[in-house]
């Protein structure tokens, strides 16, 4: 159903690739002004910065599907109702969902990524390849079961605005998205690394397709966002019990 919401309007994809397109040269002009002729920056060449923002504007344009707002959206209308009485589990299905809408936007960013690598700039390799993928897919994944914490608190406020701006500011600030977190001084880098789950989104991914990784390394990054992940499962879990019991939806 997923795949099918992402591939029925081409007009949606066009825009998507125009976007994203858009983005990578902004990206690579405005990075070009900051460095200013200067060879490093805080340990990143020019050549590093131009990967790790294209890197990071394929990664973050896999996951702009609305979720929150069509969520509240259902909620206010009632529509929600329908899906409740059906014999599923409606945090698996919005997971399932999302996943299947992540495989063509996934198609869309490699491309657009391609059209930027044939015409502006060689990219390089990815150092770990299988553990980028890995990775990478693990970021989908806080971004998908944040998204249904998020969106189960538009049960009590209907309004989604506001939620996700809260989204975007987070998870643009401490996923690495707009700028990587080795930038950060000490004390809050030490905090959007290595505690909060944001850097799993952007930051991590990218440093392992550009670092070496070792595999105690990684596997220590991997239980620390699979157990984020499962964190926002259960805390999605929780609430969409308690809103079952005890709110009332508009029009349902």
């Amino acid at each position: 159903m997923g795949i099918k919401i992402q591939m029925f309007d081409r007009g949606i994809i066009l825009e998507n690739i125009f976007s994203l397109i858009s983005q990578l040269f902004l990206s690579y002009f405005l990075w070009k002004g900051i460095y200013g002729g200067r060879a490093v920056l805080n340990g990143r060449t020019f050549f590093q910065m131009i990967n790790y923002i294209v890197l990071s504007v394929g990664i973050s344009n896999i996951f702009i599907y609305p979720n929150i707002y069509f969520m509240s959206m259902d909620i206010k209308s009632g529509n929600i109702a329908y899906t409740l009485l059906k014999p599923l589990d409606y945090q698996m299905q919005f997971i399932f969902k999302n996943i299947g809408i992540i495989i063509p936007m996934s198609g869309i960013s490699f491309f657009s990524v391609l059209i930027f690598r044939i015409f502006v700039l060689q990219l390089e390799a990815p150092v770990n390849f299988i553990y980028f993928i890995i990775s990478t897919f693990l970021s989908f994944l806080t971004v998908i079961t944040f998204d249904f914490v998020l969106g189960m608190i538009c049960f009590w406020t209907e309004n989604s605005w506001g939620i996700n701006a809260f989204k975007f500011a987070i998870i643009s600030f401490f996923s690495g998205k707009l700028i990587p977190l080795d930038f950060f001084p000490g004390y809050l880098k030490h905090i959007a690394i290595n505690i909060l789950p944001f850097s799993g989104i952007v930051y991590t991914p990218i440093d392992i397709y550009q670092s070496y990784w070792s595999i105690k390394n990684f596997l220590i990054y991997l239980i620390r966002q699979s157990g984020w992940i499962i964190v926002f499962i259960l805390l999605g879990r929780y609430i969409f019990n308690l809103a079952r019991r005890h709110v009332f939806i508009n029009g349902g």
